[in-house]
């Protein structure tokens, strides 16, 4: 007897798994500041976006946010993945210019048909990329990732840690050339996150576990 596609709850996916660092300090902080509470919701709305870009959609997008995490995911086709690859280089790049800085996993695999409820193996994988490997404000992706993006020769979009040797998303490196970001002068754009990375280290210099989130960035 042929399985029904109907009784299986999964169906291949690219999911990304995603967390805004110091979300629950910046939230508490929030509740006496409007402009740190500005930031936030603007951070939040700027992701829930993400399957739009300049007027085009990511038909297969899906997008849940729940307090400081955030799941993507798209239909794992060329199209669909490589512009999801580059929304989020793009809109990470935006968010560091806000002093709103991400971290999380990427993978590919097996994931809920429900878009409200997001759950299977590669939500798992995900998590676990981002809770274990990620560790600094990067995206970090998954070997059965890598081995779709070298099939699809995107590897342009990846850049290889030369310490701990894991692939993550080329945030800096592709808003430096122009190729996630639709502002003209890049310069003034470095120098806002460079700024906000300043204080970022300067704030936390007395907090080992996250002043080196911040090192890792400035590096």
């Amino acid at each position: 007897m042929t399985e029904d596609v109907t009784d299986n709850p999964f169906t291949d996916r690219c999911v990304v798994f995603l967390d805004i660092l110091g979300f629950r300090n910046s939230v508490k902080a929030a509740g006496d500041d409007t402009a740190k509470a500005t930031k936030l919701d603007s951070a939040l709305k700027k992701i829930s976006n993400l399957g739009k870009t300049n007027g085009s959609e990511i038909d297969s997008a899906h997008v849940t946010i729940f307090s400081d995490s955030i799941v993507i995911s798209v239909d794992p086709a060329d199209k669909d993945v490589t512009l999801l690859l580059e929304q989020l280089a793009k809109m990470m790049w935006t968010l560091m210019k806000d002093g709103v800085w991400m971290r999380g996993g990427v993978t590919i695999g097996a994931l809920s048909r429900s878009s409200e409820r997001p759950w299977g193996p590669a939500f798992i994988e995900a998590y676990d990329i981002e809770n274990t490997l990620a560790i600094y404000p990067r995206l970090v992706v998954s070997r059965k990732m890598m081995n779709w993006l070298e099939q699809q020769k995107k590897l342009n979009l990846i850049k290889r840690d030369v310490n701990d040797g894991l692939n993550f998303l080329d945030v800096i490196g592709h808003g430096l050339k122009n190729k996630v970001t639709d502002l003209e002068n890049n310069e003034e754009e470095l120098t806002e996150i460079k700024t906000h990375l300043n204080n970022e280290h300067l704030e936390n210099i007395d907090n080992p576990q996250v002043y080196k989130k911040f090192v890792w960035l400035r590096n």
